[in-house]
């Protein structure tokens, strides 16, 4: 912690620091003359500060209502508006730079975890401080409150000046002489502030973080041609994909080529639900184009996610077994280093480059070559009859399920329950938003389980594919996938008793007139 206030008694559980905005430093000037004249003031030397500020890619942390900062070697967790290192909900020391929430000590991990999950903790902003403290005595020359003067600046540029504060704080004991100090202040008609030091730095740089999200929410009218609405939302996509490519290219998480894999396969399902309003060639293009994206992409993802799940893998099998799955997990990672360069080579090739750039040109065209008249589709009636359409086959499927159906089945009506939360998802504007809310709980129910039922048949898979192409396996090896993918397919056994009942309550809860109640605005609007 900071020596200049960690160091003295300042706070006390009652009496909380009070700070206000000054312009410059002429005022700051005029309030220490002036204060001189009423409180017998001790000044110290100024005291320089760097704070280096850390957030994921998607600013989970800032939107949370948080911030990290690191100080010298002291990490400090707060609330945004309250960036004091005094003020902070957790502190600690830490030796280097962490990346991931546990790789901190347990009093920050702890609450970094539910805000970043996979995420890696980047540097983002750095503010230097400046801090000329002065110490107000009694008679006795006993400290009975201090006085600080922050000066901040954006250390990318030294002599830009952001936010300047003065502060009073609290000594234990001198309540009296605190209050008495702060009315000064507040005689001066300054406006007070909290120490939100990112909102101020957002504000005066005009960088303010935007929300970022994998799916895009376009407001969307039923009359609006099909082509203008689906060109906005691939574009979005598009870009969205598109901005993760650096950090796929730095491996700075695995998150990256998650969120990458969800928008093009996310553009592919769009292509697939409301075919025909593109050119048919044009169509064709867009369609291979993104299948071949999510192709190259699909052995890194696998390995990525048989290497996050590592640790759930070694506490299926028995310590005396855990030697064949260290050799597996250790060709997982070679595998991976290799796979990961040929897609990094690829990324950054003028061919991936050409061929982005194409897309998006093609893209761009089409989306200008909007039709009016007879040949207009609107998007409501498309949206009406999709919807209407994947409802009546996942209800129609799912009414077969039963303890003996085959996991290709499964599989099959997850990709349709995918599909139709696709639809929701980008079609969300067009729909009555209680009875799509409503839908879209029971979907969500229905695909976590399906989504860990596939996972396990994939991985169940994967691995008995492993063994028998591996090269002098480890004589553990088979006893412990032999293990794991027992565990699996029990657990899939729990799970597809679970997947009926819930289809059963999914068909209840889809009524005729909850189906009705959702597509109401397409049918409401005059054609």
């Amino acid at each position: 912690m900071s020596n200049s206030i960690s160091k003295h008694k300042t706070l006390t559980s009652k009496i909380q620091p009070r700070h206000w905005r000054i312009t410059d430093q002429a005022m700051e000037n005029k309030l220490t003359s002036s204060l001189r004249r009423h409180k017998s003031l001790s000044a110290h030397s100024n005291r320089h500060r760097t704070m280096q500020f850390f957030d994921t890619f998607p600013r989970q942390l800032w939107f949370s209502g948080h911030v990290l900062f690191r100080t010298d070697h002291t990490f400090y967790f707060a609330a945004k508006l309250d960036c004091r290192p005094d003020g902070a909900l957790a502190i600690a020391e830490v030796k280097g730079t962490p990346t991931f929430w546990w790789e901190f000590p347990d009093d920050i991990a702890v609450r970094l975890e539910p805000h970043t999950k996979l995420r890696a903790l980047l540097p983002q902003v750095r503010i230097a401080a400046v801090d000329k403290r002065f110490d107000v005595t009694n008679r006795d020359q006993k400290v009975v409150a201090r006085v600080l003067f922050s000066t901040f600046k954006a250390d990318h540029n030294r002599g830009a000046v952001f936010l300047r504060t003065c502060s009073c704080l609290p000594v234990r004991g001198y309540a009296r002489d605190y209050h008495s100090v702060c009315n000064f202040f507040e005689k001066n008609e300054l406006d007070r502030v909290q120490l939100g030091l990112l909102e101020a730095y957002f504000d005066w740089s005009n960088t303010r973080p935007e929300p970022y999200r994998l799916k895009p929410r376009l407001e969307l009218d039923p009359q609006q041609s099909a082509l203008s609405a689906l060109c906005a939302t691939v574009r979005t996509l598009l870009r969205t994909a598109r901005s993760n490519e650096p950090g796929i290219i730095e491996d700075l998480d695995t998150e990256f080529l998650h969120d990458y894999r969800v928008c093009i396969r996310s553009i592919r399902a769009l292509l697939n639900q409301v075919n025909g309003v593109y050119p048919a060639e044009i169509e064709t293009l867009l369609k291979e184009s993104f299948s071949k994206l999510g192709k190259r992409t699909n052995r890194l993802r696998d390995l990525d996610v048989y290497l996050l799940e590592r640790a759930g893998y070694q506490a299926m099998v028995p310590a005396a077994l855990q030697d064949g799955l260290d050799t597996m997990f250790q060709d997982f990672e070679g595998q991976r280093k290799k796979e990961r360069a040929g897609l990094v080579r690829y990324l950054r090739s003028q061919s991936y480059k050409a061929h982005m750039g194409e897309l998006e040109q093609v893209l761009a065209n089409a989306c200008a070559a909007d039709i009016d008249g007879k040949k207009r589709r609107n998007i409501g009636p498309i949206v009406s009859a999709s919807l209407t359409r994947q409802l009546r086959k996942i209800r129609k499927a799912s009414r077969q399920l039963n303890q003996d159906t085959s996991n290709k089945t499964i599989h099959l009506l997850r990709l349709r329950c995918k599909k139709l939360r696709y639809t929701l998802d980008f079609f969300s504007s067009l729909l009555y938003p209680t009875a799509a809310a409503q839908l879209a709980n029971s979907l969500r129910r229905l695909q976590n389980t399906l989504g860990e039922f596939n996972d396990l048949s994939v991985q169940q898979a994967a691995l008995m594919d492993y063994y028998h192409h591996v090269k002098n396996p480890d004589p553990d090896l088979g006893p412990a996938i032999g293990v794991v993918v027992g565990a699996m397919h029990h657990r899939q056994g729990k799970l597809r008793a679970r997947i009926v009942k819930l289809f059963a309550e999914f068909n209840t809860a889809v009524s005729a007139g909850l189906i009705a109640e959702l597509l109401g605005p397409l049918s409401d609007r005059p054609k």
